[in-house]
């Protein structure tokens, strides 16, 4: 049962349930990558996803892989660069599937819908 700070309970090395908190344990690189965004700068949060996603990978931190994944979508969308947004966007929903995970799946879809309408492809965007 997910507690109050939205852990989610998890099968551990020996078989017993542990707790992993909803960011992975690299998710101080996220907050590079985002605290470019937020000022403004889309083109080094851009940079920073794609020179932190093979750390991420490389530690199997698939949380903050997700989370970068997804920034990197947002970012590439603001720039015009829809293609690329559509790849992460993929790639956030080919993330972990255990346990699935709704809300990630919401927000990766919406984000495609966006793309598609950007496109202008709007029956794309409600399928």
């Amino acid at each position: 049962m997910p507690s109050r700070t939205g852990d989610v309970p998890v099968r551990g090395p020996a078989g017993a349930l542990e707790r992993v908190g909803d960011f992975g344990p690299l998710h101080p690189l996220v907050m590079v990558a985002h605290g470019r965004y937020l000022a403004g700068d889309h083109e080094q949060a851009a940079a920073a996803c794609a020179r932190l996603l093979p750390v991420a990978r490389l530690a199997g931190d698939e949380r903050t892989q997700r989370y970068l994944h997804y920034l990197a979508a947002i970012v590439a969308q603001e720039l015009g660069r829809l293609d690329e947004a559509e790849e992460h966007v993929h790639a956030v929903l080919a993330g972990p599937a255990d346990p699935p995970d709704a809300l990630w799946r919401a927000k990766g879809l919406s984000l495609l819908a966006e793309v598609d309408l950007e496109r202008g492809h709007p029956a794309e965007a409600m399928v």
